[in-house]
């Protein structure tokens, strides 16, 4: 039983290690991107969700790789699998009947002109990158 275990575990882990070496590299332009809405900010937390808001504003960065702008807080999240068509203008659609964005929420991409969906895929858990604290200066 014990070695079962053990096995699946190693299994599970080895698969997870697989597909992180498949997400696809960004480009050089993605990552300037990528670090354009980044800038000095530094990570503070991982979050399984995200507040909706008006003010709640959508970088995509790679057909995997989205940043969520409210204010001066990031939220980068790589999705569980590929969204194609997002690289090439389609429009993510995320369910619109809950308060929250959350990992494993279902994203379908939209082609502008057409309306036919081109791809889909699942938000991924987010990464919070806040401004670094100022430190007070000492009198």
């Amino acid at each position: 039983m014990k070695i079962r275990m053990m096995a699946g575990m190693i299994l599970a882990m080895a698969g997870a290690a697989q597909a992180q070496a498949q997400m696809p590299a960004l480009t050089p332009e993605q990552e300037k991107l990528l670090t354009r809405e980044i800038g000095d900010r530094v990570l503070t937390e991982k979050v399984e969700c995200v507040r909706r808001s008006p003010m709640l504003k959508l970088t995509v960065v790679s057909d995997d790789l989205l940043v969520y702008r409210v204010g001066s807080k990031r939220f980068v999240s790589r999705t569980i699998g590929t969204c194609n068509g997002l690289m090439k203008g389609g429009k993510p659609v995320i369910s619109l009947d809950k308060p929250r964005v959350c990992r494993g929420d279902s994203i379908v991409v939209e082609d502008l002109a057409s309306g036919i969906r081109t791809g889909s895929c699942a938000m991924g858990g987010f990464a919070l990158y806040e401004q670094p604290a100022k430190e007070k200066k000492a009198d």
